[in-house]
């Protein structure tokens, strides 16, 4: 994941975080790959982030740490909010440090088949 958090799935059910699945993508020529799938149900929410949302104090997604705790409780939120309130939930914790890492995070909401 070039040092990122794999990304995680919100639903129903609580908060799951997906296994990296190999090398990064594009930088070795010789990398393979294996195919794999996951079951999204309505309403999940996946949420992928650059890793200065999730350095700052220790805030990887891993059960217990302060990121996971701010998506616990966010499955019924538009993916806007959910976006505003990670990158809010950063600089609260880092108020007054200067910001040393991009702060970047994409939130998807999987409506189902339509």
């Amino acid at each position: 994941m070039a040092g990122h958090e794999p990304p995680v799935i919100v639903g129903v059910s609580g908060v799951r975080s997906l296994e990296p699945g190999g090398l990064v993508l594009g930088l070795f020529a010789h990398a393979t790959y294996r195919p794999d799938s996951l079951q999204l149900d309505p309403g999940d929410l996946v949420i992928v982030c650059s890793d200065g949302v999730t350095d700052e104090s220790s805030g990887a997604f891993r059960p217990g740490s302060v990121r996971w705790a701010c998506v616990e409780s966010s499955h019924g939120l538009d993916p806007e909010t959910l976006v505003e309130h990670l990158l809010q939930d950063v600089r609260d914790f880092t108020a007054g440090e200067q910001q040393a890492d991009d702060l970047t995070a994409l939130v998807l909401r999987y409506r189902g088949l339509q």
